[in-house]
């Protein structure tokens, strides 16, 4: 049961968008309740809607480190490894269109859009390159993506778990139609959240934060 629960989860995430381009689902829609808690970084204006960034350690200190968080994973889950980066250089961390305090849009959600929107972002919140990036899950194939397009601002990239571009190809049956049709469905509508499909991500985050990564 906790191996198809938790293949719900990750499915909710629909990682087929990095294999074949298609949509990635926004957590949040127009007018949904935020976290309690004001946001703890900045909130930067972009063309599609404003992000939140936050971002620890001296600016100015190199490399920057960019964090990007695996399925519906906010900048709230990577609370002790962005103190920790912050102690040796700056670090950056952030949600995604449709996650925690960032704005949900509309249009497509590929992974292309994403690297781009990431881009942008890291433009307009004044953070220089180039960066190392770090990609956990769902998120190293967004930063590989980045990595491709933009090779210039790369200088390193670290894959934490990260998903395989052709996982898909060799999931077969049920697992394929759980990943691909059934979870994204389940998150939208919110059951994967009381069935604790993301409890386990979250324990041993502090109070605040595991609130947030629970509650996106």
């Amino acid at each position: 049961m906790n191996l198809i629960r938790h293949g719900l989860a990750a499915a909710g995430a629909s990682l087929t968008a990095m294999a074949n381009g298609s949509p990635v689902i926004d957590r949040r829609e127009e007018g949904d309740e935020l976290p309690p808690y004001p946001a703890p970084g900045d909130e930067i204006p972009l063309e599609s809607g404003t992000i939140h960034v936050l971002a620890d350690g001296d600016r100015g200190r190199a490399p920057t480190v960019v964090l990007e968080g695996g399925a519906y994973g906010v900048s709230s889950t990577w609370a002790w490894v962005r103190a920790e980066v912050a102690t040796h250089t700056r670090v950056v961390s952030y949600d995604r269109a449709g996650l925690a305090w960032s704005d949900p849009r509309s249009g497509p959600r590929d992974g292309v859009t994403i690297a781009r929107e990431l881009r942008r972002l890291l433009e307009c919140a004044n953070e220089q390159g180039p960066f190392v990036l770090v990609g956990y899950s769902l998120g190293g194939l967004f930063v590989r993506i980045f990595a491709d397009l933009f090779p210039e601002d790369v200088a390193g990239m670290v894959l934490l778990d990260g998903a395989h571009p052709d996982q898909f190809h060799f999931a077969g049956g049920f697992m394929r139609t759980a990943l691909t049709a059934i979870a994204p469905v389940f998150a939208r509508s919110g059951i994967s959240q009381p069935a604790g499909s993301f409890s386990e991500l979250t324990e041993g985050l502090p109070i605040r934060q595991r609130y947030e990564a629970e509650k996106i």
